[in-house]
């Protein structure tokens, strides 16, 4: 392998390499805006110029390879004289927007020009003005002032996406990017374009103007809209989530995400749950605290248990590692029933990116749980088939769609864990809050088998409290023992289980 000395220190990389990716291994920064590692080398910013020793002209690292006895001067006074020259040409026509552009503050214009410049302009002609605020789809605006043609998105919809929506038109300082007559960018990973743009030229509709960005703080957390369980970023402030991004993920999604996930954090602040109500649909109806409620419908169910009734346990696909844990084990020792049904959202759309038709980011965490406490899974869809009748049903998540029964005598009680109000919280007799995705921690396993972890994100509201907990009320209540006795051995049983390393002592 080539050996080369890169600002005094030797490295040896494979035969290809360019500077760019052998000065990053070595912790080396070299400012860029065309190159992403994700997508080809265009190298016509030139912001990533370098000096190497022998060659009379800067050298663009991000397509210059390595060879054997290099040397790379990354902080020389040609590489920084080529650095300079070469903000100042892209700022030749660039609008003062700063104070008012929703890039500000994860710029890398602003960031690059500040480290590397930082100087007074000497252009002293009228800049070229091009539209502004341009709509050009449903997700994005467009800025074409702005635009440092750096091609980032128009590689983004011909090598990723593959939709070939955006294009660059026109020549010299008229260059811009566009779209094709009449047309509106409909990439369903519009937004993916504003992650990569390096200023403010592709902005989010649905985050423009809400939040300065600095005053966002971060959390990782899992996509829960497919099976695919995207990994990603979740930019909040107090209890308020803003806008949700792709995190890189080699195993998963690398740096993307599709407009329908990262949009969907919105749904989970929308017709919550947010108090316990025992007795619905009937005359006996009362509004209690969580975990009364809990203890309440507790008793029910156990009476209805002790009496021979029979209890249909319905888990939501959605439901993360933990919480398919709390409610098999729930099952099995309070109910005494080997036996789930799993209820999935219908299938979704696919495409040959990320989205999976599945619309569940934990339905191979719960089969695999099953599976190892020896429960046997059937899918909701069948709960009323033939005269089938159910003393009660118990159903875990927001996300369930049940099948309607054949005759009202099918089912009787309802209980029911959720988060939002929905088609079938309405028949609930018993609705007890949970909180929502992004205000819990929990694992997700994806369809290839990939687990991860979500963090908390923000609260859930006053009073909510979360499933393995309400379990452990009503179980304590009853004078019943679950396979776990507080959350930091829930987590160790059922990633054990999961894994198949045993973990439950039923």
């Amino acid at each position: 392998m080539p050996l080369l000395t890169i600002d005094d220190t030797d490295i040896e990389v494979p035969e290809g390499t360019t500077i760019l990716s052998a000065a990053e291994r070595l912790g080396i920064d070299i400012p860029v805006f065309c190159y992403h590692q994700g997508l080809s080398i265009a190298g016509n910013c030139r912001m990533c110029l370098v000096e190497v020793v022998g060659n009379p002209r800067p050298v663009a690292s991000c397509e210059a390879k390595v060879s054997d006895g290099m040397r790379v001067l990354t902080q020389s006074a040609m590489a920084a004289r080529a650095r300079e020259s070469m903000l100042e040409f892209t700022l030749v026509n660039h609008p003062i927007d700063c104070p008012v552009c929703d890039c500000a503050g994860e710029c890398l214009l602003q960031d690059h020009y500040y480290e590397h410049s930082a100087k007074p302009s000497r252009i002293n002609v009228r800049k070229v003005h091009k539209e502004k605020r341009l709509v050009i789809g449903e997700t994005v605006v467009l800025d074409k002032e702005r635009c440092i043609n750096c091609t980032r998105c128009v590689r983004f919809c011909e090598e990723v996406s593959k939709s070939n929506q955006l294009i660059q038109v026109k020549r010299g300082d008229a260059t811009e990017i566009t779209l094709f007559p009449g047309q509106e960018f409909t990439d369903p990973y519009s937004l993916c374009t504003v992650d990569l743009c390096p200023v403010g030229a592709l902005t989010s509709r649905d985050f423009r103007f809400k939040k300065r960005v600095w005053w966002l703080k971060q959390a990782a957390a899992i996509c829960p809209e497919c099976a695919r369980g995207c990994a990603v970023t979740v930019d909040y402030q107090g209890d308020q989530i803003y806008r949700v991004r792709p995190r890189f993920e080699a195993r998963v999604n690398q740096w993307w995400a599709c407009d329908h996930g990262r949009l969907a954090y919105a749904k989970f602040a929308a017709n919550r749950v947010t108090t316990g109500q025992v007795g619905v649909r009937t005359h006996e109806e009362r509004t209690l605290t969580t975990r009364d409620a809990a203890i309440a419908g507790g008793r029910w169910l156990y009476d209805s248990v002790a009496a021979g009734g029979s209890v249909a346990v319905v888990l939501d696909a959605c439901l993360s590692v933990e919480e398919g844990y709390a409610a098999l084990s729930f099952a099995r020792n309070f109910i005494g029933t080997e036996r789930v049904h799993l209820a999935e959202r219908p299938q979704g759309v696919e495409d040959e990116v990320l989205r999976r038709p599945q619309q569940a980011s934990n339905a191979a965490g719960l089969y695999s749980l099953a599976e190892h406490l020896g429960v046997q899974v059937s899918p909701a869809s069948g709960l009323f088939d033939g005269e089938q009748k159910w003393t009660a049903l118990m159903g875990f998540g927001a996300e369930i769609e049940l099948p309607r029964p054949r005759h009202p005598e099918q089912v009787g009680r309802v209980l029911l864990f959720a988060w939002r109000h929905n088609q079938v919280t309405r028949v609930a007799h018993t609705l007890l809050p949970l909180p929502a995705h992004y205000e819990k921690r929990g694992h997700y396993l994806n369809f290839e088998g990939v687990l991860q972890e979500s963090e908390v994100v923000v609260q859930p509201p006053e009073g909510v409290l979360d499933l393995p907990s309400l379990l452990t009320t009503m179980a304590s209540d009853r004078k019943i023992e679950l396979d776990y006795k507080d959350s930091s051995q829930l987590l160790t049983m059922s990633l054990a289980t999961l894994r198949g390393e045993g973990g439950s002592s039923g």
